[in-house]
């Protein structure tokens, strides 16, 4: 069966963007303790990516788990793969990658404490039967993310239609696999609890046949594709690896924004992007936004 895992990084802040992840894997049953069993002899933590790392320590236990799964998968952050080939699309670069490019090994390099890069040079495969298949992030800069805002109408429906585009994108890929079963895992999405509308639209042509829908699980049939939005999805290995990419990226993102602003701001206390500290950053940066001509909306969130 194949198994699709989603989770996202990012929805509450003002500042930096928002990252959503999906997970693709091949496994015989919905049973992931041979998983669960590989990463533990290795060392590494596969969980909640709000346990395993908190604002301003160290990313240590997300580097290992993000980077021996790129490993898993024949994806080696030593080859220097731009980001957005590997897992990535971002359609505009914020304004600080002046290169127009960069990738995992830069961002590690640049970014993460000696200590902490010390897995980029030691990742092993955790996953030796290629439980693992695809890892596939969208990473939303403001500009862009304050477009698809007026577009969709609300943070909400854009993070729920975003996360299905990633969906959609890998069940097509799947092909003539179609023929498995194949299971859809989510994090619900904020306080919701029925998707029907949501899956008709990228589904219009089929049946949805609803199985349940509470505060805790709300579960989906369509032709052959089970979706299941799980209240504190992450307990889910397929969503905490998710999780793990999307927050993995966008801290080394933020921590190269806040290098950006250091720059010219030598004093200025770094953040996280969250409303009201959002607000002070915002605040203590406008007078150098106004000489580097750089809009507002290019790292402000509306939302």
């Amino acid at each position: 069966m194949y198994i699709i895992g989603t989770d996202e990084a990012g929805y509450g802040p003002n500042l930096g963007p928002l990252v959503i992840t999906a997970t693709l894997w091949k496994m015989p049953s919905f049973d992931f303790s041979s998983v669960i069993l590989s990463a533990k002899v290795a060392g590494v933590d596969i969980g909640d990516s709000k346990q395993l790392y908190h604002s301003g320590g160290s990313l240590l236990k997300l580097s290992k788990g993000v980077l021996s799964a790129l490993a898993s998968i024949d994806i080696l952050p030593q080859t220097d793969t731009k980001l957005f080939n590997v897992v990535g699309k971002i359609s505009q670069l914020p304004f600080m990658f002046v290169d127009n490019e960069f990738s995992l090994q830069k961002l590690c390099s640049s970014n993460l404490k000696n200590s902490e890069a010390k897995p980029i040079s030691d990742s092993h495969k955790i996953f030796p039967n290629k439980e693992l298949q695809i890892v596939r992030s969208r990473i939303i800069f403001p500009a862009e993310y304050n477009a698809m805002l007026d577009e969709f109408g609300s943070k909400g429906e854009l993070l729920s239609n975003v996360t299905l585009g990633l969906v959609v994108e890998l069940i097509e890929e799947l092909g003539n696999n179609l023929c498995e079963q194949v299971l859809v895992l989510c994090d619900k999405h904020g306080g919701r609890n029925c998707y029907v509308d949501l899956l008709s639209g990228y589904f219009c042509d089929e049946l949805i046949g609803v199985k349940e829908q509470s505060r805790k699980i709300s579960v989906y049939n369509l032709c052959g594709i089970e979706f299941r939005f799980i209240a504190k999805g992450e307990s889910q290995i397929p969503i905490a690896l998710s999780s793990m990419f999307s927050k993995y990226i966008r801290e080394l993102l933020m921590q190269r924004f806040n290098s950006f602003w250091k720059s010219h701001l030598p004093n200025i206390k770094p953040t996280a992007g969250y409303p009201e500290d959002a607000k002070r950053f915002i605040a203590e940066i406008a007078d150098i936004l106004s000489d580097l001509k750089i809009d507002k909306n290019e790292i402000w969130r509306l939302k």
